[in-house]
């Protein structure tokens, strides 16, 4: 739901850039899609999608911005409270992620590629689904999991590939280190657990439109 509300976004965005087409160039905007890895803890792969942009303080240098929605498997979250399973049941993630960013660019204006690099702060409150499945010995186990809020810091970097004078594609990297304290609890046992701070490593590929 949250990724349909900000996709549903677009089209009105792309009417202000198109409505803006004689203005100085200064601000670029469009959508991205990302897939991310937070190395199993705590989760594999997850997918996003979001809209994303900047403003150009000068021929170098520039200043970002991002509202992403992400969605994934939140892997085995029984284990994080020293329950194992004899079967495999995950539970999900869902989370939008509001960052900005500093930004330098190399490369002409002009020029058809163009390097960057970034380095910026986010936010966001993941939600994730309370499961229930077989614990050892005929027993259950029913995990619930607060992921409270956590900052994220990153650094990135990508390349611009330009189509034109106003379109253009981007391929960019990312590591980014949530600062997080997850509280995992089984109502069952009354075990507790939690999860610290961890990396997130992203690809995205973005569509901008420059007005």
């Amino acid at each position: 739901m949250r990724r349909i509300v900000i996709l549903s976004l677009l089209p009105f965005l792309l009417a202000i850039a198109a409505a803006h087409a004689q203005s100085s160039g200064r601000w670029e905007l469009g959508p991205r899609l990302l897939v991310l890895n937070a190395g199993g803890e705590p989760a594999n792969d997850l997918m996003g999608a979001g809209v994303f942009g900047r403003y150009r303080l000068n021929d170098r240098w520039l200043v970002g911005f991002a509202v992403d929605s992400i969605t994934g498997d939140y892997e085995r979250p029984y284990e994080f409270v020293g329950i194992s399973s004899p079967e495999e049941v995950d539970s999900t993630i869902d989370a939008v992620i509001w960052s900005g960013w500093i930004e330098r660019e190399y490369g002409r204006q002009d020029g058809r590629l163009r390097w960057f690099w970034t380095a910026g702060l986010g936010f966001t409150s993941p939600d994730t689904e309370d499961i229930t499945g077989p614990a050892p010995g005929g027993g259950t186990f029913d995990i619930t999991t607060d992921a409270g809020s956590e900052i994220l810091a990153s650094i990135g970097f990508g390349l611009r590939h330009g189509l034109g004078r106003r379109w253009g594609l981007e391929y960019g990297v990312q590591a980014a280190q949530h600062f997080a304290d997850w509280k995992i609890t089984d109502r069952v046992s009354g075990r507790t657990g939690s999860i610290d701070d961890y990396t997130v490593y992203r690809l995205h590929l973005g569509l901008t439109y420059r007005f």
